[in-house]
């Protein structure tokens, strides 16, 4: 994003309205540098109707960021210009990003006041890059703008050169978990491998701690358990939790079944203590949302603790309280009914 001086251009001084006034300023320059021909043509159109909010947000990025970035948002990449279209997106998933769209120097120091730059900022992710925002996308306010922009950065190339290494590793063509987990975190059962997306971050951190340290997959016969701590051996101590929240926050929608109410009894005593009345977990103790689980990984992990592929070690409390509560499961029927009940909850919102 361009400062005024940048372009050239006029821009409105923080907290003061559209009035017309930055028209006539515009008519009476002798010279008008040519990035802002388009704006000039733009705002006569628009000043010569009542001004409405798309208009104004439209006139913004004119006048701000076309210069540099231009009307599609292709950017210049070879002049070191970054594309917004189809890639701005992608920042609002790996930590920082968010903060950066709003410190980067042409944002934090534009002549925009907060509330205009806060829905400069919402415009451009919904018209150049709708499809990369999170699941759990939130419009920028006022004030976090407002509390962000006192805070512009300094380096910004190397932030910058972080952020996209981040990005890179959740893009799915390079992403190490997508490959069996799926680009969506969906899962796929031919590779034993659960659904992600939604799961909890405590979770997922201390199961991708317990591969790592050999606490899972120490198993010759888990052959799935035996890849995941090989892969688990390869990330470093930020990778862990970057993955996991990163995971965490992807979201799929759930088949709803007709409730399975038999298994309700049996759940209520053996697990609800942990997961919850509807199985959703509980990020305090690290246990699992079992709701979005599906019922064959269920099974297949209740068998691993039952035989002793998992919670067998002093080191791994949570496993060891598991293993002893999945021992106590009794027949097959009574596990089928209780995972069956589990698996038909409704998802929680």
């Amino acid at each position: 994003m361009n400062t005024p001086n940048q372009v050239g251009c006029i821009s409105q001084r923080r907290n003061t309205p559209y009035d017309g006034s930055t028209f006539k300023d515009v008519l009476r320059l002798r010279l008008i540098h040519p990035a802002c021909l388009a704006a000039l043509v733009f705002i006569l159109g628009v000043y010569c109707q009542p001004a409405k909010a798309t208009e104004k947000v439209v006139a913004d990025y004119m006048l701000n960021c076309q210069g540099c970035h231009l009307d599609d948002g292709r950017g210049y990449p070879q002049r070191g210009v970054p594309k917004l279209n189809g890639y701005l997106g992608n920042f609002l998933k790996v930590p920082g990003g968010r903060e950066f769209l709003v410190q980067v120097p042409g944002s934090a120091q534009s002549e925009l006041s907060d509330q205009r730059l806060a829905t400069l900022l919402n415009w451009m992710l919904q018209q150049f890059s709708r499809a990369q925002l999170p699941a759990d996308f939130k419009p920028y306010s006022t004030t976090e703008v407002a509390r962000l922009r006192l805070h512009p950065l300094v380096n910004v190339a190397g932030l910058r050169a972080d952020l996209v290494r981040k990005i890179e590793k959740i893009n799915p063509s390079t992403d190490i978990c997508a490959s069996c987990h799926g680009a969506k975190g969906e899962g796929n059962q031919a590779l034993s491998a659960p659904r992600l997306a939604g799961q909890s971050a405590s979770y997922l951190t201390r199961q991708l701690t317990n591969f790592k340290n050999g606490l899972r997959g120490y198993q010759p016969e888990d052959k799935a358990g035996i890849s995941m701590r090989a892969l688990a051996l390869t990330l470093n101590e930020e990778d862990i939790p970057f993955y996991a929240r990163h995971y965490s926050t992807l979201k799929l929608a759930k088949e709803n079944k007709p409730l399975a109410a038999s298994g309700k009894h049996l759940y209520n005593g053996t697990c609800m203590q942990c997961h919850g009345p509807n199985a959703q977990g509980y990020e305090q103790l690290q246990s699992p949302n079992l709701n979005l689980l599906p019922d064959w990984y269920i099974a297949q992990q209740l068998s691993h603790y039952q035989s002793g592929w998992r919670g067998n070690s002093s080191s791994d409390l949570p496993g060891l309280w598991m293993r002893s509560i999945a021992t106590h499961i009794g027949s097959p029927e009574e596990l089928t009914q209780v995972i069956q009940y589990i698996v038909t909850l409704p998802e929680q919102k």
